[in-house]
C-alpha cells in the first residue's frame, strides 16, 4: 500500500516499481502555468489575470489553490493584485 502526505510541499516524488510518479499541487501548476505564459508572451506587463472564479474554473480547483497561486506570485513580484481591480501582470 502506498500512503502520500502533501504538507506545505512544492512537490513530491515516489516510486512504485519502476514507475515514479510526481505529485505537483494546485497552486503550483498555476503558477507555473502563468509563468509559462509570461514566458511565451501571452501574459505582457499590464496585462490583467482572470478573475479567481474564472481560474478556478479553468484549472478545476478551489479558491484556496488560487488564492495561494496569486500569493506566491505576487511574493515572487510577477503579479501585483489592485483592491477591486484585480491582478496584474507586473512590469520589468
Amino acid at each position: 500500500m502506498l500512503e502520500v502526505v502533501l504538507v506545505g510541499v512544492v512537490e513530491s516524488t515516489c516510486q512504485v516499481g519502476s514507475v515514479h510518479v510526481t505529485i505537483t499541487p494546485n497552486y503550483r501548476r498555476i503558477v507555473d502555468d502563468i509563468k509559462q505564459q509570461i514566458a511565451d508572451g501571452r501574459l505582457t506587463p499590464g496585462d490583467q489575470l482572470p478573475t479567481v472564479a474564472a481560474l478556478c474554473k479553468q484549472y478545476g480547483v478551489s479558491t484556496t489553490a488560487v488564492r495561494n497561486a496569486m500569493l506566491l506570485l505576487r511574493d515572487q513580484g510577477i503579479v501585483e493584485g489592485h483592491q477591486g481591480k484585480g491582478v496584474f501582470v507586473k512590469g520589468a
